[in-house]
């Protein structure tokens, strides 16, 4: 079975059209997960899809918040964590924005049911991060807000959060659920996994 990837790049973002913020300080990037198999005569199947979003760091902060907040909630909790707040919650984080060009923010994961508990959720996310997430800052909210009661949000945040933290994000900002990593790179047991059949 092979993983493919069909990243498409959108040179507009929705709502931006013919607007001054209309550029590739955010582009928006979303791709088919599809699977193929010599059962299908390798024809592709889609299991899932991705959603995420690139910063480029190298425009100028304000102008990167204005855009985020244009946009979308998700994108202007991102933008706001990290570079609004860097200076309030650590040194850390201030030096990670300073020496990254980008920061690659998946918004939206999805593998069909079928699909799961194959690994083809953590290795198409692992081959999205190793094509778009060299030298970025890779980040994600793991924990969807509002889809289930409170007696089910702490254990399935628990679990997503481990879920996501396998693929090296490892620095976790609670307050606006984000979950990071600067300059990524694919964890060792994931490199070893990686070509092993699903």
């Amino acid at each position: 079975m092979f993983i493919d990837l069909e990243p498409t790049f959108h040179l507009r973002n929705y709502p931006l059209y013919d607007s001054s913020y209309d550029t590739l300080k955010i582009t928006r990037i979303e791709s088919p997960i599809k699977l193929t198999t010599e059962d299908d005569d390798f024809t592709p199947r889609v299991a899932g899809y991705l959603r995420a979003y690139r910063f480029d760091l190298r425009f100028d902060h304000d102008q990167l918040l204005a855009c985020a907040d244009m946009l979308s909630h998700n994108l202007n909790n991102i933008a706001e964590y990290f570079l609004t707040e860097v200076g309030e919650v650590s040194t850390f984080l201030e030096e990670a924005v300073l020496s990254a060009d980008h920061i690659l923010y998946v918004e939206e994961f999805y593998v069909d049911p079928q699909y799961r508990g194959k690994n083809i959720g953590i290795k198409s996310l692992a081959l999205f991060f190793e094509a778009f997430g060299q030298g970025a800052i890779v980040a994600g909210c793991p924990f969807p807000a509002g889809e289930y009661g409170p007696e089910k949000t702490s254990h399935l945040q628990m679990q997503l959060i481990r879920y996501w933290s396998k693929l090296g994000l490892v620095y976790y900002g609670a307050e606006r659920n984000i979950l990071w990593k600067e300059n990524w790179q694919m964890p060792q047991w994931l490199q070893d996994c990686l070509w092993q059949e699903i």
